[in-house]
Order: structure tokens, then sequence, then C-alpha cells
């Protein structure tokens, strides 16, 4: 399940969200919940999920 979940100004993302859509719908938010079958397993900072998606664009420019 790829759709994130709003709840009282919360996100909550499945663990299987795709990196780009998980930066896309953290815009705005301090945490973004992680789920994993409808269970919460985590929790990450916007400027995490950012940072993240900052080096594996890097990484992915620098392939051969």
């Amino acid at each position: 399940m790829h759709t994130p979940i709003y709840a009282d100004d919360e996100v909550f993302v499945d663990i299987s969200t795709p990196l780009s859509e998980a930066i896309r719908v953290a815009q705005g938010d301090d945490l973004v919940y992680i789920t994993e079958n409808g269970q919460l397993v985590g929790a990450v900072t916007t400027l995490a999920v950012a940072r993240v998606g900052i080096a594996a664009l890097t990484a992915l420019e620098e392939l051969p």
C-alpha cells in the first residue's frame, strides 16, 4: 500500500512506499510515521527523509 494516510496533521506511510513518494508527502510535516502491515514500526523527520533522498539521487547520478 503506497497511499499515505493523513490523520490529525500526521502522515503515515507504508514501509514499501517509494522514497520519492515519501519525500513528496513529507513536505511540511515534522514527522512521518512508517507502518508495515498496518503496524507502526518507526518515525522519521522530514529533514532525515530529505537528506536520504538527496544522498540517493546523488549516488544515482554517480553510477556509470
